[in-house]
C-alpha cells in the first residue's frame, strides 16, 4: 500500500491510503530472430500478447528478465531453436552445463508456467527440471520436432512438469501455415557463433511489440 499525507482546510495533516494500479496480467512471447520467418511469428500471436525479440548480441536470458521485470506475465513462451535440453537464445546457448549460473536471474521469473518451443528440448529431464526447480513454474516442452508437420514436426509439447493450463500462443492460421521447424540447424560448435553474425544483418536490435 502507498500513503499520501494531505493537508485540509483546518491545516490537519490526514493520511489517505493510497492503492496503486495493478498490472494486466499477460503472456509474454520470446521469439530467437534465428527461427525461420520469425516475422510471421511476431505478427502471428493472439491479441493482448506481448512479443520480444532478442537482440542477437546480449545474453537470452538477461533480456528475458528485464522483459518480465515490466510485465506482470503468467505465462511465458520461449520459441527458439532447440536440441536436447538445449535453449538457443540470443548470444548463449543455455543447458544443463551453464544454468546454475543464470540461479540469481532466473529466480526473478515470476511466471507460472513456461512453455518451450524448440524442438527436442524436452529430451533432457535434467534440464526441465533444473529450469522448474529454479523458477517455480511449470514446464511444458517437446522430445521430439516441433513445427511443420511435413518437415517432421508437430505443434505438441507433451513433456510435462506439472499443470500448464495455457495453449499455444500462435493463432491457428500461423501454426496451419508455418513452413518451419525450431530444430538447430548446425552441428559444428563454432557454428552458433556463425549464425549469430549472419542472423544479426537482418536483426541486429531487440525490438518489443
Amino acid at each position: 500500500m502507498i500513503f499520501k499525507r494531505v493537508n485540509d482546510t483546518n491545516s490537519t495533516t490526514i493520511v489517505r491510503e493510497i492503492t496503486p494500479p495493478k498490472k494486466t496480467k499477460q503472456t509474454l512471447v520470446i521469439i530467437d530472430p534465428r527461427v525461420d520467418n520469425y516475422h510471421q511469428l511476431v505478427s502471428g500471436t493472439y491479441p493482448d500478447t506481448k512479443v520480444v525479440v532478442l537482440d542477437l548480441r546480449k545474453d537470452g536470458i538477461e533480456q528475458i528478465t528485464e522483459a518480465l521485470s515490466d510485465e506482470l506475465a503468467t505465462s511465458l513462451h520461449i520459441v527458439c531453436h532447440g536440441a536436447d535440453g538445449i535453449l538457443y537464445l540470443g548470444k548463449t546457448p543455455v543447458s544443463q552445463e551453464n544454468i546454475y549460473q543464470y540461479q540469481g536471474l532466473l529466480q526473478e521469473w515470476a511466471v507460472e508456467e513456461i512453455l518451450l518451443y524448440g524442438c527436442n528440448v524436452g529430451g533432457d529431464r535434467q534440464f526441465l527440471n533444473s529450469l522448474h526447480q529454479l523458477t517455480g513454474a511449470n514446464i511444458a516442452a517437446s522430445a521430439h520436432r516441433v513445427g511443420n508437420i511435413a518437415k517432421g514436426g508437430s505443434w505438441q509439447l507433451e513433456i510435462r512438469i506439472g499443470q500448464v493450463n495455457s495453449g499455444l500462443a500462435l493463432l491457428p492460421e500461423v501454426i496451419q501455415g508455418y513452413g518451419g521447424v525450431f530444430a538447430v540447424s548446425f552441428s559444428e560448435p563454432t557454428a552458433f557463433a556463425v549464425q549469430v553474425e549472419l542472423a544479426l544483418i537482418s536483426c541486429p536490435v531487440a525490438s518489443v511489440l
